[in-house]
């Protein structure tokens, strides 16, 4: 069913299936236009970075002090931000560390809710820059961005723990959303997006035919959904094509492709609600992928602060009536 559904997709009507899910231009050529707020961001988005995947380093379940470490600096963060935060534990037969949270309250509480996380936590051996010191770095920003001003839609930032290990943070989160009637609109899961090359032929795909589509230079992020949130990947890539001078690439395939469900948006996909991941593609791109070269020397801020910008610009479009 799955090779039949992808076939009429890429097949029978592949520009039409593209375009659905990717409105707008695609941006094309060199990064340009860099002014100073975007130097100063991606310098702050550097330290952030630094501070996890080096000061830090490998932050693996089970590293009690490594994780503690961990959730005091976003909590520090946060908490300068002037941010109000959470801790809601996440339980474990031999130890308990808590997705933190920062909620930004919409002027109609009774709205559906929008979601942004990251996880913190990393394989072992690995010091995780870009799995997902980069993601994590991205979240705390947009904290920093959003929270002056007002949105219709309560908007969640969370860092979840527990990626790595079958996403139980955010199995546990989404969970408990529902338990007590929340009711998400749209989650974005932030998955790794700082390595970015200009180099043909970086690009891989899980299926030799998404190359008649897409680029084969790793310069875009790409937005990853399933079948029944491509109206909510139509809605990030146009946004963020609109908001950037950077590439972005939607993809909605069936979840029978397994490759797509590896974040923590697949977690609110179980709880019916739709969800995408935003990514640098992971090992389809990065050679330092769970290994212990995944270090901060090997990512590219100035495009990390540009996404960032423009993903601003994505959650007011999100949190909006």
């Amino acid at each position: 069913m799955f090779w039949k559904t992808l076939g009429l997709m890429l097949a029978v009507a592949p520009r039409a299936w593209y375009a659905h899910v990717n409105p707008g231009p695609r941006h094309r050529g060199p990064l340009r236009l860099i002014g100073a707020k975007e130097r100063e961001l991606a310098t702050v988005l550097e330290a952030h970075v630094r501070s996890l995947a080096r000061d830090i380093g490998v932050r693996r379940a089970g590293d009690v002090a490594a994780l503690e470490r961990t959730v005091a600096y976003i909590q520090s963060q946060f908490v300068q931000f002037g941010c109000v935060v959470a801790c809601l534990p996440t339980a474990h037969t031999s130890f308990v560390f808590p997705n933190v949270e920062v909620v930004l309250p919409g002027t109609f509480p009774e709205a559906s809710e929008v979601v942004i996380g990251a996880h913190y936590d990393t394989v072992p051996g690995s010091p995780g820059a870009d799995d997902n010191a980069s993601g994590l770095a991205v979240l705390l920003e947009l904290a920093r961005m959003l929270r002056i001003g007002q949105r219709t839609r309560t908007v969640r930032l969370v860092a979840f723990a527990d990626e790595e290990r079958n996403l139980e943070g955010s199995a546990q989160y989404a969970r408990g959303l529902k338990e007590h009637g929340v009711r998400v609109s749209a989650m974005v899961s932030l998955e790794m997006l700082g390595y970015y090359t200009d180099v043909p032929g970086s690009q891989r795909y899980p299926l030799p035919v998404l190359r008649l589509l897409y680029p084969d230079r790793g310069d875009y992020v790409a937005c990853v959904g399933d079948l029944a949130s491509r109206a909510l990947v139509a809605t990030c890539v146009a946004a963020l094509r609109r908001a950037v001078l950077l590439p972005c690439e939607g993809l909605a395939v069936p979840r029978v492709l397994k490759d797509i469900e590896r974040s923590d948006h697949a977690s609110f996909w179980k709880q019916g609600w739709p969800a995408v991941m935003l990514t640098d593609t992971s090992n389809f791109r990065n050679p330092h992928y769970h290994r212990a070269t995944d270090v901060p020397e090997t990512l590219d801020y100035l495009r990390m602060a540009r996404l960032t910008r423009g993903l601003v610009t994505l959650v007011e479009r999100l949190a909006a009536p």
